[in-house]
């Protein structure tokens, strides 16, 4: 039987069931059942329990809705999602380059690319990028060089401003700067809540800006007056996944908290279904040309990044904004997002015995092998057919490493 690797954070001897996450749990259990019906299977193992000398590594497989402690050869086809720490403090175990550079000597293929993990963290290399597939899209952007002269010029065209960390994600670090008449503040996101600091002068609020963000490089952006609903900003979600043939898209609405203007669930967004609230925001035939136009541009900006790192991408997330023109913009793309979907809670664990109305959610994720009929029904339309066409992506690559040797 073909195997297949799903490198993810996870330790031998304690149960995936009491520690995955829920980026883990979307992609392998859909992943593992499809392999197995095609004749394959999903090893869910860490690089950091992998034995460089004799290629082996202690993992997990699943059986009958079970995790099973097994040993064998590191998978020469592998899947990351390893979003633990990037250098091991544990000298004798290899970093992520190290491993990346162990596996590419030993024939051993990792999606994402190294190289491309690193365009996908570099937020301002991606806005560089999208420009030269489609310039107008984009909110012009450019390294945050800490000066107030920096900021009276974006004042000059715009009343809003985001300085965001170049490298990072889930909304953190976020800072949004605004001028009213002759005032000036800056708004912070983070997890432990936002704060909003004023200034009389662009130079105060310079000063308090990089006192803020600290020596981190950021990157500073031409807000987008975008449309609202109800007085909070969403943003639309597109993943698109490579199936090994073509890209497929599936999205969401993320609707941020009231009066926000940050979406992420990090900074307290809601998922909703694209369909039903763009049909809130917008006349039938405006929201339909709109989601379109959404869906043409991520296709097409996966397709051409996809042809630069020569097949090497299996999944991108785009973020699109409505600007108050109803063009569309792009805030950013992601190499490894989230697939938290509508009617789909954050976690389960059920009560044995107890019917699905009185289930009980918590932190872990405990029976996602027992679903009521409506997660069910969201889990198989949106995160199923999203991982089934992950596994697919892997699966052509075995296919074309057995062709390969063949030749």
């Amino acid at each position: 039987m073909k195997e297949i690797g799903f490198i993810c954070d996870v330790t031998p001897g304690v149960n995936p069931i009491h520690t995955f996450g829920r980026a883990w749990f979307d992609r392998a259990i859909p992943m593992a059942n499809f392999l197995e019906q095609n004749g394959a299977q999903l090893i869910i193992y860490s690089r950091l329990h992998v034995d460089p000398k004799t290629k082996r590594v202690q993992g997990y497989i699943l059986e009958n809705s079970q995790f099973i402690t097994v040993e064998t050869s590191v998978p020469t086809v592998n899947g990351s999602w390893f979003f633990g720490i990037t250098n091991s403090h544990n000298k004798s175990k290899m970093n992520a380059t190290e491993y990346y550079k162990w596996a590419n000597e030993h024939d051993i293929e990792i999606y994402p690319s190294m190289e491309f993990l690193k365009f996908a963290a570099d937020k301002l290399l991606c806005y560089e990028t999208v420009t030269h597939i489609n310039k107008t899209i984009q909110q012009y952007t450019e390294v945050y060089n800490k000066t107030a002269s920096q900021l009276k010029r974006f004042f000059e065209r715009h009343d809003a401003i985001f300085i965001k960390p170049q490298y990072g994600g889930h909304g953190e670090g976020i800072c949004l700067l605004k001028k009213r008449n002759d005032r000036h503040s800056v708004e912070v996101y983070s997890d432990k809540g936002n704060t909003i600091k004023e200034s009389e002068s662009v130079g105060q609020l310079n000063t308090k800006v990089a006192q803020i963000i600290g020596e981190k490089p950021y990157i500073i952006q031409e807000a987008v007056d975008v449309e609202k609903f109800e007085g909070s900003a969403f943003d639309i979600r597109v993943i698109t996944v490579n199936d090994g043939q073509h890209w497929k898209p599936s999205w969401k609405f993320r609707l941020s908290k009231k009066n926000s203007d940050v979406s992420n669930l990090g900074q307290g967004g809601e998922i909703k279904d694209v369909d039903e609230y763009m049909s809130k925001v917008f006349i039938d035939d405006v929201a339909e040309s709109l989601k379109q136009k959404i869906l043409d541009e991520a296709i097409n900006i996966s397709q051409t990044i996809d042809q630069v790192y020569d097949g090497e991408v299996m999944e991108l997330a785009f973020d699109f904004v409505i600007s108050k023109d109803k063009s569309i913009k792009l805030l950013e793309l992601n190499a490894c997002p989230d697939m938290v979907q509508p009617n789909m809670p954050i976690s389960i664990r059920s009560n044995k015995g107890a019917d699905a109305t009185s289930k009980k959610r918590d932190n872990s994720y405990a029976d996602i092998f027992d679903l009521s009929d409506n997660e069910v029904s969201s889990f198989n339309k949106y995160t199923a057919s999203y991982s089934e066409n992950l596994a697919k992506f892997l699966l052509s690559k075995v296919h074309c490493k057995v062709i390969s040797r063949l030749a």
